[in-house]
């Protein structure tokens, strides 16, 4: 039994990664893009996916592992059966693996990366494996992060309010990574996986932060120190293995400035407005503190979409729409 709902779980997150994989193409026909570019891309819109899911489901008290499965199986086929007959898929898919197969041959930082990288990656591994055995323990996590969770579980309905003695009622905290403390008990119901949920955004963290280092024109090497360095703060790395939103609220504000640089290099891609909308709607809605954050963020986003002489107001109008989708229900 615990096998099936393992398998379950596999398939389930197997299938939005292949569905946002479908919805990046399918929004950026014919554009080349790095790789990393594509990655982080998608990453994005499985985040989006997930949180879209559990909300729209939370609001009418209908969170289940059932009404999960099917959802995230229905999408993944309908997207199928519409690419059903684009050959394109398949050539870009291999004119992005060709493009940066190239790339990597000319590259000589990987060894210098791996330095940089190893005893980061040692230390994440030490943690990774006390994580896998211990049980959430933090303030935080006991006081309100699980127990709201464990009330979704429950209830199937994210509406209610949620009262502790210790900070009063929460009414709708910002939770957007509380959903995926959700989504990954909702298949096994256990929570067996929530201690281990912030170690891939180290991951895309450094790589967000030295995409973004290489587009404020930063070179290559110095990027690499760049992207590192913050795994070596104390307070960041204590992250690991534990029940807290941080890694991922600056997770997804260093990948807002990500896709507002593609947006201000190429107004005229909507995919960029729609990214930035995305993970700005993202990082709002895991943080009160998101709100001042955002601010300028969104201002520039307006600038540079306003005060172009070819305007476009479609890309605006989708990055804004964007942003709602994600950041809204919890503020």
């Amino acid at each position: 039994m615990i096998t099936l709902k393992l398998l379950n779980f596999i398939l389930i997150n197997t299938s939005l990664i292949g569905s946002s994989f479908f919805i990046y193409f399918l929004l950026n026909y014919k554009k080349n893009h790095s790789l990393l570019y594509v990655l982080l891309s998608i990453c994005v819109l499985y985040f989006s996916l997930v949180t879209v899911i559990i909300i729209g489901f939370g609001v009418f008290g209908m969170i289940s592992s059932l009404n999960v499965s099917i959802i995230s199986y229905a999408i993944f086929l309908l997207l199928t059966f519409v690419l059903r007959k684009k050959i394109f898929l398949l050539k870009e898919i291999k004119n992005l693996i060709i493009q940066n197969r190239n790339k990597i041959k000319n590259k000589s930082n990987f060894i210098m990366g791996g330095i940089i990288f190893a005893p980061a990656f040692i230390l994440l591994s030490i943690r990774f494996f006390i994580a896998l055995f211990q049980i959430p323990f933090e303030f935080d996590s006991l006081v309100y992060h699980l127990p709201i969770v464990t009330q979704w579980l429950q209830t199937g309905s994210i509406m209610d309010v949620y009262y502790t003695a210790f900070a009063g009622p929460l009414a709708y905290y910002p939770s957007n990574f509380d959903i995926f403390y959700l989504w990954s008990i909702l298949p096994l119901q256990s929570d067996i996986f929530v201690n281990l949920l912030n170690f891939p955004l180290f991951i895309l963290f450094s790589l967000a932060i030295y995409a973004t280092s290489i587009n404020f024109g930063i070179r290559k090497k110095i990027a690499l120190f760049i992207s590192a360095f913050p795994l070596y703060i104390p307070v960041f790395m204590q992250q690991a293995g534990t029940v807290f939103v941080d890694t991922y609220f600056v997770l997804t504000f260093v990948l807002s400035i990500f896709f507002l640089q593609e947006i201000a290099k190429n107004t005229a891609n909507k995919l960029n407005s729609i990214l930035f909308g995305l993970t700005i709607g993202l990082f709002i809605g895991t943080k009160y503190l998101g709100l001042p954050y955002s601010f300028i963020p969104i201002v520039i986003f307006l600038f540079i979409h306003l005060f172009q002489k070819n305007k476009n107001y479609t890309a605006l109008t989708l990055g804004l729409f964007s942003s709602f989708m994600t950041g809204s229900f919890f503020i």
